[in-house]
């Protein structure tokens, strides 16, 4: 506040203007940690501003385009974490236009080199329908971290970025075989570096994320017995770090996903109890980090998002519906407690599916009021998400399930005009697709039929 109320003043103090961008983005850092994420973007823009007109001001000085093309980076990211995707890869690629034009006039400066790696990884890691162009960017991150690790062989930090990129494109990729290809990189690069220096815990447990991800590529395959092995490591080193380190929640958010895992190996197995017992022992883990960081989302999603699976073994393996019925209303109380990411199209989509499961347990219970209402609230959230992208066919086919219900519970109830709206608009929701248009229609045909009988 000081630096700010020194740089309006008349005439301006030069060195507090210098300053305060800087101080606005270790503000926004903060911010960032608190999951007060809009704080952040707002002072990401006013540094933004500040850093332009500075850059413009100075144009002989390149340590201005240098802070502004950061101040992008850094927006890109606040815009990532809470789902804008959009915003984001605008941000991504102001900052690599500017990195690239100071490139241009000193191609060997390992600092910028560094800089624009960094914005194309993450604009490789932002999620988008257009997988090849993912791929373009992180492909271009590695080529980058590749050059700087071989100007720079014995600097630590470029090996464990080019891991990193390995590691992101492993993540983003759709063909199997090259996700393996690219943990298993990632993992021979963090193996060296914990070789080198085994007290960085930072490798041992990038090393272990490697396992883990590698594991799931292989239960998709069926590979179960690769799927183990990997998973018993990581879990290993997981258990390690937070025996050393058990303030770090990252440690224990990790360590629930692998048990996450390990329940899918049991439930390939058929042992459903055992995937149950897994399942609640990472339900555990995420319960306690939720109490002690309540302000942390991605904590609470990844607890929403294991209160769903719980629930679907629940209600489709165990057969125990009012289990089933408790973890998902579990989950929609937590989705809906995530006010700074529930207007995004992608949280807007997982709230819906949240609140179907619920109405379809509570219509098979009998209770088809309140499994209604909350057909007509999943209906409301998935337009919102469908509105946003609506060439997201998993978008489209969650809205026609939640209208299906919504259609059916209310002839249920006799109420005959509404059933109908509802069904038509399951029909306009699929022009030109023809099971689409069958299904709607078939809906609309049961709800004329039963207001007809009555």
């Amino acid at each position: 506040q000081i630096l700010r109320e020194l740089s309006q003043q008349d005439p301006p103090v030069d060195e507090a203007v210098k300053q305060l961008p800087g101080a606005l983005n270790l503000l926004a850092q903060l911010a960032m940690e608190l999951s007060r994420t809009t704080e952040a973007v707002e002072q990401y823009h006013e540094a933004i501003e500040i850093d332009q007109a500075l850059a413009d001001r100075h144009p002989e000085n390149q340590e201005y385009l240098s802070e502004l093309a950061a101040d992008y980076n850094n927006l890109g990211e606040a815009h990532r974490r809470i789902g804008d995707n959009e915003a984001a890869d605008q941000s991504f690629r102001q900052a690599i236009e500017i990195k690239q034009k100071l490139l241009e006039a000193d191609p060997e400066n390992e600092r910028w080199l560094e800089a624009l790696g960094n914005s194309y990884n993450n604009l490789g890691i932002l999620q988008s329908p257009n997988s090849a162009w993912r791929k373009e960017s992180l492909d271009t991150a590695i080529e980058i971290r590749k050059k700087l690790a071989t100007w720079q062989p014995d600097n630590a930090m470029y090996r464990d970025h080019l891991a990193s990129s390995y590691f992101n494109l492993g993540n983003f990729s759709r063909d199997p075989a090259q996700a393996l290809e690219a943990y298993e990189k990632a993992r021979q690069l963090h193996e060296h570096l914990l070789q080198e220096d085994p007290n960085v815990l930072r490798y041992r447990f990038n090393l272990a994320k490697d396992l883990l991800n590698a594991a799931e590529v292989h239960i998709r395959l069926k590979d179960m017995r690769p799927a183990h092995d990997s998973l018993g490591r990581s879990i290993q080193l997981h258990q390690q770090l937070i025996a050393e380190q058990p303030e770090v929640p990252e440690y224990q958010h990790s360590l629930a996903t692998c048990y996450l895992y390990v329940a899918s190996l049991s439930k390939a197995k058929g042992d459903y109890l055992a995937a149950k017992d897994e399942m609640e022992k990472s339900i555990a883990i995420l319960q306690q980090l939720v109490k002690a960081l309540p302000d942390q989302v991605r904590y609470q999603s990844a607890l929403a998002f294991a209160y769903y699976r719980l629930g679907d073994l629940l209600f489709n393996q165990v057969r125990d519906r009012e289990a089933a019925l408790k973890c998902w209303q579990d989950e929609v109380t937590l989705r809906e407690q995530m006010t700074d990411y529930r207007a995004h199209p992608r949280q807007l989509f997982y709230l819906g599916g949240s609140l179907n499961n619920v109405a379809m347990i509570l219509e098979e219970l009998g209770n088809a009021a309140e499994s209604a209402e909350l057909y007509a609230q999943a209906v409301r959230h998935q337009q919102k998400a469908l509105n946003a992208n609506p060439q997201d066919g998993q978008v489209r086919g969650f809205l026609s399930n939640h209208l299906s219900g919504l259609s059916r519970t209310r002839r249920t109830l006799g109420q005959w005009s509404a059933a109908v709206l509802s069904a038509r608009d399951l029909v306009d929701l699929w022009p030109g697709n023809p099971d689409g248009l069958y299904r709607g229609a078939a809906e609309l045909a049961r709800c004329l039929q039963v207001a007809k009988a009555a």
